[in-house]
């Protein structure tokens, strides 16, 4: 399903949240990047560790301290901007929005499932 509920009604992607709508594997890129699939309206997600977080450790080491401190309700909201995505990290959701984008949904990832991706991310690139 599609929306508008964000304020500058671009439109919002809410898909449902199955266990793995996002899937990191040891297989790498042509650009050496582990690979990574997402079931529809996920392309933010796999854009965004494709793009903002390709290949630094430190950056995904970072974010997922960002990830623990809303858990842990140390503070309300995170904001980042990368390379192609703007990040908001809020107490159950993460929100990615393209920067170059326009027609592109905003993606909505509930905050277990953000976690759970960024860590396999992190074993992945540490594999390479």
């Amino acid at each position: 399903m599609t929306g508008t509920d964000n304020e500058d009604d671009r439109p919002v992607s809410k898909a449902p949240m199955p266990e793995s709508p996002v899937t990191v594997s040891a297989a790498k890129t042509t650009i050496g990047l582990p690979e990574v699939l997402g079931e529809p309206g996920y392309d933010a997600l796999v854009g965004f560790l494709e793009s903002d977080l390709q290949g630094g450790i430190a950056g995904v080491e970072q974010l997922l301290a960002d990830v623990q401190r809303i858990e842990r309700g140390e503070t309300d909201i995170v904001e980042r901007c990368g390379n192609a995505y703007r990040l908001q990290l809020q107490r159950d959701v993460a929100v990615l929005q393209s920067l170059h984008d326009p027609q592109q949904a905003d993606c909505r990832v509930d905050m277990p499932l953000l976690h759970r991706t960024l860590m396999a991310w992190r074993a992945a690139l540490r594999q390479a």
